[in-house]
């Protein structure tokens, strides 16, 4: 499993600033998938390419991406899991 995360900790931001960071970042990963070769194959064989999914949660700015749908709520809640801990 792929994930990347970018935490800027406390740094202070307006909400256009972290709006337009978010925006990057998904553009940028958006960009990437659609020259993968899953989705470049997808008009030459697509029986053998599955449909892929993806969610910008409304909880915090990011973009989750799974080849099933049904993956979607379940990656989002482990993900928030995670952002919840507590480093020690």
């Amino acid at each position: 499993m792929s994930r990347f995360v970018v935490d800027l900790g406390n740094m202070t931001l307006s909400a256009p600033q972290k709006h337009a960071i978010a925006g990057a970042i998904q553009q940028a990963v958006l960009a990437h998938l659609a020259s993968h070769p899953l989705a470049a194959g997808a008009a030459a064989q697509p029986a053998a390419v599955s449909p892929s999914y993806g969610l910008f949660p409304i909880k915090w700015l990011g973009l989750i991406y799974r080849q099933q749908i049904g993956q979607l709520g379940q990656a989002e809640n482990d993900i928030e899991h995670f952002a919840n801990q507590q480093v020690p």
